[in-house]
């Protein structure tokens, strides 16, 4: 569960599996409505299989959110690589 203010962004630490294919990774947040609402790109580290990601402020509803990571490689080749989901509660 995460909780921010109505606007306030949020931190997410995501877990990427270290894949030697992959010239760097693409997060992208999907809303409670399965819509992507935000996107980042990840560089590709042999040594760091964790990246703090700062999500920006939003007028974003509270629900259930899903981060999808995928691999994109050299080529522009991509595969989704993890997921993971997160109840985000806004503050009153």
């Amino acid at each position: 569960v995460i909780t921010a203010r109505p606007g306030q962004g949020f931190l997410l630490f995501v877990r990427i599996p270290l894949e030697v294919i992959y010239s760097r990774y693409t997060a992208e947040l999907y809303n409670p409505a399965g819509k992507v609402e935000w996107s980042v790109t990840i560089p590709a580290s042999s040594t760091q299989d964790q990246w703090p990601v700062q999500v920006p402020g939003a007028d974003r509803e509270a629900g259930s959110y899903s981060l999808r990571v995928r691999g994109v490689t050299t080529t522009g080749d991509s595969k989704e690589v993890g997921r993971a989901s997160f109840e985000l509660q806004i503050q009153k």
